[in-house]
C-alpha cells in the first residue's frame, strides 16, 4: 500500500490525492508484479490495481467528507512513478464509479489525474478515455514510462 497524502490547493479550488512513488522493497514488489488484470472495460497492471484499491479504501472516506463541505472543489489525483500509475487508476476508478455510493459529491465521477514518469498501464481503450482526464509528465528517455507488462508480454 503506497503512502498518500490528502492536501488543499485553495487557490485552484483543488483537493489534492498525491501518491508516493517506489521507495523501498514492499513497493518495488507492486511494480514488479507483471500481470494484468481486468478493470473498466480494458486490462491493466494487477499490483497497480491493487494499491489503487487499497488508497482508496483508506482516503474515500476523508476525501468524501472533504468535498462534502467544498463542493465547489475539484479532486486532483498526482504521484510520481508507480505513485504516477496508481493516482490515473484511482482516477479511473473514481470516474467509473466502483466505489460510488448514492450520496457521493459529483466531484468524484469528474476527478482529474497528474503523473511524473507514469508508467503505461492501461490498454489502448482505456488509453483513449484517460485523454479526457489525464495529464502524463516523463522525461526524455526514461525507461519506466516506457516499460509494461504489455510490452514485455509481447517481446516474450
Amino acid at each position: 500500500e503506497p503512502a498518500f497524502v490528502i492536501a488543499w490547493e485553495r487557490e485552484r479550488r483543488w483537493l489534492v490525492l498525491a501518491i508516493r512513488g517506489t521507495v523501498d522493497w514492499r513497493a518495488c514488489l507492486t511494480d514488479a508484479t507483471a500481470h494484468t488484470a481486468e478493470v473498466c472495460g480494458g486490462m491493466t497492471h494487477e499490483g497497480m490495481l491493487r494499491a489503487a484499491r487499497a488508497v482508496l479504501e483508506r482516503a474515500l472516506p476523508v476525501i468524501r467528507e472533504a468535498l462534502r463541505e467544498h463542493s465547489d472543489y475539484d479532486l486532483v489525483c498526482t504521484g510520481h512513478s508507480m505513485g504516477a500509475g496508481t493516482a490515473m487508476l484511482v482516477t479511473l476508478l473514481l470516474r467509473q464509479g466502483e466505489m460510488a455510493t448514492e450520496d457521493d459529491p459529483p466531484a468524484l465521477r469528474r476527478t482529474t489525474a497528474y503523473g511524473i514518469g507514469t508508467p503505461p498501464l492501461l490498454t489502448p481503450e482505456l488509453t483513449e478515455e484517460s485523454l479526457q482526464w489525464a495529464v502524463s509528465i516523463e522525461r526524455g528517455m526514461d525507461f519506466i514510462s516506457r516499460l509494461s507488462v504489455f510490452g514485455v508480454d509481447r517481446l516474450l
